[in-house]
């Protein structure tokens, strides 16, 4: 592992420029990384931000480090990013890509895929009954179809599926007031639709927030 790592040398070093060196350095400490969590000799992975045009110039040919674990760990379902505030989890259909690609990811399928990994990953941490909600993608959910036909042709009956599997699963709630329910203590968990849909409220509500010190 280490000599994977050693092939960059002080000299590769270009701090604050984009460069294939240090893509290539980037997704060697994370392959090895992946090794010893393969070999079980860790539990865990903490990695600081990674550039994705570094890591693609340097090699990388997946749309982000996600999808790069993935591949090389041989997960075959669904897998998505989750982020935490507390304990509001947030979960997406899709992340890294386009927003002019955004309504191609919106399926049936993916909203269920999410919306089932979510709610069962609460379970296993530890929430008895997760209460999980869909956000919508058009502005005002829609507005009964003048804003855009996806809640009413794709969102909602995702929802009403996976209820009729018996997941309590809620929404589709319009994006710009879900946050405020989970912020108020209503949900445990939103599904959003695409990456800035999520990641800007969760950003804006806990961007500054430091970690509560244990005594």
């Amino acid at each position: 592992m280490l000599l994977e790592i050693s092939t960059v040398t002080q000299a590769d070093i270009m701090p604050a420029q984009v460069t294939a060196a240090a893509g290539r350095g980037a997704r060697a400490a994370l392959t090895a990384c992946l090794d010893a969590a393969k070999r079980g000799d860790i539990d865990a992975i903490s990695f600081a931000p990674l550039n994705k045009l570094a890591m693609k110039k340097g090699g990388m040919d997946f749309e982000d480090e996600l999808h790069f674990f993935a591949d090389y760990l041989d997960v075959k379902g669904y897998f998505c990013e989750f982020n935490t505030l507390g304990t509001l989890w947030t979960s997406r259909i899709s992340s890294h890509i386009p927003l002019a690609e955004i309504p191609k990811y919106v399926t049936k399928d993916r909203i269920q895929a999410a919306a089932r990994l979510t709610y069962r990953t609460l379970k296993h941490a530890g929430f008895d009954q997760p209460r999980v909600a869909v956000a919508a993608l058009n502005p005002h959910g829609g507005e009964g179809g003048t804003c855009g036909r996806e809640e009413i042709d794709i969102i909602e009956p995702a929802v009403k599926a996976l209820n009729a599997e018996g997941l309590p699963i809620q929404g589709p709630y319009p994006a710009d007031t879900i946050f405020l329910k989970a912020r108020d203590g209503a949900l445990d968990s939103i599904v959003t639709m695409y990456h800035d849909q999520g990641q800007v409220a969760v950003k804006l509500l806990g961007f500054e927030a430091r970690p509560t010190p244990k005594r």
